[in-house]
């Protein structure tokens, strides 16, 4: 007994066997989105790129399993793309994995005119889209040092104590503060 449950960012598999280090294409899932203006010339140059994301995936980089990127089409989107394969996939079988998807592409008259897609199987994923698709991983940028120019805070008086030890003032009305009642006599 065998499942897989694709999310956006994330996959469950469930299995009565070891599904650790075994490449499966087998069992897949396709979502194209078509579009009137993708033409051979796209499907060409898209099949080429990712090639080479397949590639950057594969050379066990700093981020091994991984790749991103991002090209420039028709003058005023960009294409993003992104590749992953589980943490337990070997190099090679992440290769074997994201080709395989990458081949169902261009041979399948359901991709022929999609301007975006993402293709799963239980060991990859692939997709790309003209609306960002991934993370980035632009840090924040981190505060600026200490101005040479500023002076360090006086010393506190004898005998005071720090603002967080000292007990909070409680101030309460006096007895008669809310009656407005006047007596004439």
């Amino acid at each position: 007994m065998e499942a897989i449950i694709w999310y956006e960012k994330c996959q469950i598999c469930y299995s009565n066997t070891n599904f650790f280090d075994h490449l499966d294409v087998d069992q897949s899932g396709a979502h194209p989105w078509n579009s009137p203006d993708v033409n051979d010339s796209f499907n060409k140059k898209l099949s080429s790129l990712l090639q080479n994301l397949i590639s950057q995936a594969t050379t066990g980089r700093s981020t091994p399993l991984f790749a991103t990127g991002s090209i420039p089409w028709n003058g005023l989107e960009m294409i993003y793309r992104l590749m992953q394969c589980t943490g337990d996939t070997s190099l090679a079988n992440c290769q074997k994995c994201l080709e395989t998807s990458r081949s169902q592409i261009p041979m399948s008259d359901t991709f022929q005119h999609s301007i975006g897609c993402e293709f799963v199987t239980g060991s990859c994923r692939l997709r790309y889209d003209t609306v960002l698709c991934y993370g980035t991983t632009t840090p924040n940028p981190s505060p600026p040092p200490p101005s040479s120019n500023s002076r360090p805070s006086p010393p506190l008086p004898p005998n005071s104590a720090p603002l967080s030890s000292q007990k909070p003032s409680v101030l309460t009305p006096p007895p008669n503060a809310g009656s407005n009642t006047t007596t004439s006599g």
